[in-house]
């Protein structure tokens, strides 16, 4: 019988032990993956990992099992700004916005999205060295 993974995965994720908290979700998406919030707490894993890709296609998993969730937006926005898609970034944070839309969250990330892109519009300068998705300032 297997216990409740969810449980198990809180217990891990405050002590920062992101790994192990993956390998529960996992588990949890194994037993069932129609559940939004394993796809998407699992992406927030891998951001705190630097593991982007895997970060966007967990949140987009999340979108396309609870289209109207606007956490979902926020943690495609954050993989893709993560990853220098600034445009798709802030894309994603206003389409949160358009579910939720007094989400002070998903307005500071947008208005970081779009500021970071035009600060990479009008420097013409690309430097990946610095992306840092935790803190929003991920490069485009």
């Amino acid at each position: 019988m297997l216990c409740n993974p969810k449980i198990r995965v809180i217990l891990i994720t405050p002590k920062k032990e992101y790994n192990d908290a993956i390998l529960h979700y996992n588990i949890a998406i194994k037993y069932d993956p129609s559940i939004a919030a394993y796809w998407s707490n699992r992406s927030a894993c891998h951001v705190a990992l630097h593991k982007y890709n895997e970060a966007l296609h967990d949140g987009t998993v999340a979108r396309t099992l609870r289209p109207q969730w606007s956490k979902a937006c926020y943690r495609m926005a954050v993989a893709r700004l993560a990853l220098g898609r600034c445009e798709d970034a802030a894309l994603s944070a206003w389409e949160g916005l358009q579910m939720d839309q007094d989400n002070e969250e998903l307005k500071s990330f947008m208005r970081k999205c779009v500021k970071v892109g035009r600060k990479e519009h009008f420097s013409g300068k690309v430097d990946s060295s610095r992306t840092t998705a935790e803190n929003g300032e991920g490069e485009c």
